[in-house]
């Protein structure tokens, strides 16, 4: 890698997916990942350093256009045209039922402006399973719909987004280098930190475990089907996840 790549970006390049531990690889990777501001004034790309781009590409409120669940095509083809191939490129991908199961559970208790699905839909009383089959059927809803801000907002499009899109490119070829499992965490942290020759303590992915309330409901057979249905090739890909680090 030439000295001005090193000047100018970080060694390497974190596709952050949604509900797969964001906030404590945030936190491991600092200081090499340069941080934003994603909440109250976002910064976009034409006003910042390109060593902030990896964290702007990573907030979901940065408008993309048609790259919106394609970053990192986007991020080969305007971030870093010309060095993408000297970024240590990688991402970690939860198995597909409990990131839809741990979505629910969030996006189920979300309130303020990015509210609530079920307040949307007028479903908080209904039970649970209810729910979750209305849960699924708005997911289906937003992947066919020609809006992102449809048919709840941006912030139930993108945390309910599939994994497989935002990896590959319109042929499906894999683009970030190495795809771990969030089961392994530590291991794939590990890998990518010494393979970019970053001492890291990573003690503290000891203490990074799903919530409880992630587990506290198992979908029907229907649900499971629909899952399955929804995100087909999640499940294929994280069969296929990196197991070499």
């Amino acid at each position: 890698m030439s000295n001005q790549v090193k000047k100018n970006i970080s060694p390497f390049f974190w596709l952050h997916i949604k509900k797969s531990a964001g906030g404590s690889i945030r936190r491991l990777l600092t200081p090499e990942y340069i941080d934003v501001d994603r909440d109250q004034k976002p910064m976009n790309f034409i006003q910042a350093h390109p060593s902030q781009y990896n964290a702007i590409l990573n907030n979901f409120r940065i408008p993309l256009g048609e790259y919106r669940f394609r970053r990192a095509l986007f991020a080969k083809r305007y971030l870093y045209p010309n060095n993408w191939d000297d970024l240590l490129s990688f991402a970690f991908v939860r198995e597909p039922m409990a990131r839809c199961i741990s979505a629910f559970f969030y996006l189920r208790n979300q309130v303020g402006w990015e509210r609530s699905f079920l307040q949307e839909a007028n479903a908080t009383d209904r039970p649970i399973e209810q729910q979750f089959t209305l849960f699924l059927n708005v997911i289906e809803s937003a992947q066919n719909s020609t809006s992102i801000y449809m048919p709840i907002n941006l912030h139930f499009t993108t945390h309910t987004a599939a994994m497989w899109d935002d990896v590959t490119d319109e042929n499906g070829t894999q683009l970030i280098r190495h795809i771990f499992r969030l089961d392994d965490l530590h291991k794939g942290l590990s890998f990518a930190l010494n393979a970019c020759g970053i001492d890291r303590d990573l003690a503290q992915l000891e203490h990074v475990n799903q919530r409880a309330h992630d587990l506290d409901y198992t979908p029907t057979a229907a649900q499971v089907a629909k899952i399955h249905s929804l995100y087909a090739r999640d499940f294929d890909l994280y069969e296929m996840a990196d197991g070499n680090a």
